[in-house]
């Protein structure tokens, strides 16, 4: 019981609507990011999900038109295959409203770090470096509100 509280409390988890207002995507970045609605689900104590639905509900789409992807976070530090292709990812907590992950891939490595704020409304996510798939640079924030 003691573990089902602790996931409870998680600030993460929950529902997330994206705030194009404050959403500052780099060229090519897929719009479910900055227009759409993001949903981090536990699995274990340091294993989450992570996926994505448009603003009108239905599935998300990646640039390419594929489907996105749901997404684990394993918060262990080790490294964790990350859709194929000879991608990696590894993620930590550095602290309570703090997680970030780092994706390596064949064209690049990416640093996300997934910020909740103190009063626990506000996720920010700024994605910095290199796609690990398609090497395209990232430079860019999104905003989120708890729903």
């Amino acid at each position: 019981m003691a573990a089902s509280l602790a996931l409870a409390a998680d600030p993460f988890i929950g529902t997330w609507k994206s705030d194009p207002s404050k959403a500052k995507p780099s060229p090519g970045s897929a719009s479910f990011r900055s227009d759409g609605i993001m949903t981090w689900n536990a699995v274990t104590k340091d294993h989450y999900q992570e996926s994505w639905t448009s603003k009108n509900g239905q599935p998300a789409v990646t640039p390419t038109g594929e489907p996105a992807r749901v997404v684990d976070i394993y918060l262990d530090g080790k490294d964790h295959g990350a859709g194929g292709n000879g991608v990696v990812s590894i993620a930590v907590r550095t602290d309570e409203r703090h997680v970030r992950m780092t994706v390596r891939g064949p064209k690049g490595t990416t640093v996300t770090d997934d910020v909740v704020s103190a009063d626990g409304k506000t996720l920010t996510v700024t994605r910095k470096g290199t796609g690990a798939n398609n090497g395209r640079v990232l430079d860019e924030v999104f905003v989120f509100t708890k729903q």
